[in-house]
């Protein structure tokens, strides 16, 4: 597979395929910059085919997570044995695996702390 950058200014790239199947072939690369892949299939004598498959790589930014809390309030005041509720949601565009909730104090000097949910 030929991998051809769109930019004007990187130098093409061929990647090997590796057999993983009886029709299956697999490609592996570090996406960079946009640019155009072209494949060419051939048969078991070896005739190809008339013309490229064709696909094009695009870069989409990654986009910082998205947090909204609902609950408590903003700036809610509590005693220091009170138990209180969180209710909130995580928006990310490749997908959230964890979400630490880190306690600390407003005007104090202490460090936060991670909370075991």
């Amino acid at each position: 597979m030929r991998i051809t950058p769109l930019d004007g200014v990187t130098p093409d790239v061929n990647v090997e395929g590796s057999r993983q199947g009886t029709h299956l072939v697999c490609f592996e690369w570090k996406v960079t910059t946009a640019a155009k892949l072209e494949a060419w299939v051939y048969d078991l004598q070896g005739n190809g085919s008339y013309k490229p498959m064709e696909l094009l790589q695009n870069i989409v930014p990654d986009l910082p997570p998205e947090v909204t809390l609902f609950a408590p309030e903003a700036y809610s005041l509590a005693t220091p044995d009170a138990v209180i509720a969180i209710q909130g949601e995580v928006l990310y565009d490749l997908g959230v695996d964890q979400v630490d909730l880190v306690k600390g104090l407003i005007g104090f000097r202490d460090r936060g702390e991670r909370v075991e949910s």
